[in-house]
Parts: C-alpha cells; sequence; structure tokens
C-alpha cells in the first residue's frame, strides 16, 4: 500500500507541474507575440491615476476619457501618459504579410505545351512467353464423352 501512495502522490505532482509548465509557456508566448505585453504597464495605469486623482480629484471613468478618448495633449506629463497600457506601440513580433494581385499580363505565367505520346505500346518480356497467355483465354469447349 505504501508505494502505492507515494506513485499517487508523484503523479499527482507531476500532472500539478505539468499545468505549471504549459501556463508559463503560454504566458511568455503571449508576452512576447502579441500585444499582450501591454497588460504588464497596469502598475504604470495605477500609479498614474493615483497621481491625477490626488492633484485633479479626477475619477476613474474622467481619466480614461483624457487619457484614452479625447485627442492626445502635449503637456507636462506626456512622457508619462505614453508609459500607460495600450497608449503607444511597441515593438511587436507579430508578422503581417500580403500578398497584392498582379494585374500586368507581362508577368503571367503560361503553362508550355507537352506534346504526349498516344500510341497506346504493349509491354513484352523477352524472359516471359506468350503461349500461357494463348492457352488461358479460350472460349468454354463443351465435353463430349
Amino acid at each position: 500500500m505504501r508505494i502505492e501512495t507515494c506513485l499517487d502522490i508523484f503523479f499527482s505532482i507531476f500532472e500539478m507541474l505539468k499545468k505549471i509548465i504549459t501556463y508559463i509557456a503560454i504566458s511568455f508566448y503571449l508576452l512576447g507575440t502579441t500585444e499582450a505585453s501591454e497588460l504588464l504597464k497596469l502598475g504604470n495605469f495605477i500609479s498614474h491615476y493615483i497621481e491625477h486623482k490626488n492633484a485633479d480629484n479626477l475619477s476613474i471613468l474622467d481619466f480614461i476619457n483624457v487619457h484614452y478618448v479625447k485627442a492626445t495633449v502635449v503637456d507636462d506629463d506626456f512622457k508619462e501618459d505614453q508609459k500607460l497600457p495600450f497608449k503607444s506601440h511597441n515593438d511587436c513580433k507579430l508578422i503581417i504579410a500580403q500578398v497584392d494581385k498582379i494585374h500586368n499580363n507581362d508577368y503571367c505565367i503560361v503553362t508550355p505545351y507537352v506534346e504526349t505520346n498516344t500510341q497506346i505500346t504493349q509491354y513484352h518480356s523477352p524472359l516471359l512467353g506468350d503461349q500461357f497467355l494463348e492457352e488461358i483465354f479460350q472460349p468454354p469447349k463443351s465435353r463430349s464423352s
């Protein structure tokens, strides 16, 4: 019983570690290749909001309206405003490629005409005689006894 209990504990820990490693790998991938890395700037959002709340007594909706909805105003704290999440673009690793259609006839690819031999030839092996083929395909014969 004791070995089975140890194995059960080992497998439960192994399953938990698999989940943790999977979540960490997915998080690193999303933070590195998408705009999800902007979520790391939430600390800047909170500290900048606290500064505005202490100085101007702004509500959270007014803060979002000033910094995200209205046009960007270059003022004293413009550099701090650009550190807010989703305010400026970073070097995202996502690459988008676009292929335009070519409408010029100079670039058309013409398939070449290949003449094929339409004559059907039979394969004849010098090692295999054709006497067996003649004996196989014979009409049925009646037996006369």
